[in-house]
């Protein structure tokens, strides 16, 4: 919680607002602010950020703050996607980095471009000898809430199969 106050005069009395913001949260706002006033380009925030600065932005009535953290969640929603196998080996490829550590789970939505086709899920080779544990698999969940809306539309697409099979479903009903 932060008091703000502005000093006019020694004789003016200061006007105040109180904020219900963090410190991170509260210098990337002042560091957004700081890039706008002085007609910079504005600060690319991790996506795991703008949550908060939206809020912020809604708390202090900075219409422009919120309209660019949504503009930045627009930006990622709109390029994910479903992916082959092969599309992601390339882009892995290309230099995507991965860190072993439970602040890596921060990162996972800058980072996620998609799902995978589930035709191709067998392709994937296993990691490690073992199986990942049901406590990372329940803290990956936990962090990747995210991906349910992509996860409920691969749910409803109808299964690839070979080009006949729909005649042959059809026949059969």
């Amino acid at each position: 919680m932060f008091t703000l106050f502005a000093v006019r005069d020694s004789g003016d009395s200061a006007p105040t607002v109180h904020v219900d913001v963090d410190t991170l949260t509260f210098d990337r706002l002042l560091i957004f602010l700081e890039a706008q006033a002085l007609q910079r380009q504005l600060p690319g925030f991790a996506i795991h950020y703008l949550d908060d600065l939206q809020r912020a932005g809604e708390q202090l009535g900075l219409r422009s703050l919120q309209e660019y953290c949504a503009h930045l969640k627009g930006t990622r929603q709109a390029a994910l996607g479903v992916y082959s196998f092969a599309d992601m080996q390339r882009a892995n490829a290309s230099g995507k980095m991965y860190h072993a550590s439970r602040e890596s789970f921060l990162y996972i939505a800058e980072f996620y471009i998609g799902e995978l086709v589930p035709e191709d899920l067998p392709h994937v080779p296993l990691g490690g000898k073992q199986p990942p544990s049901s406590d990372f698999l329940m803290q990956l969940r936990e962090y990747t809430a995210f991906r349910q809306p992509m996860l409920a539309q691969l749910a409803q697409r109808a299964p690839v199969t070979h080009l006949g099979a729909g005649k042959a479903r059809s026949a059969a009903a």
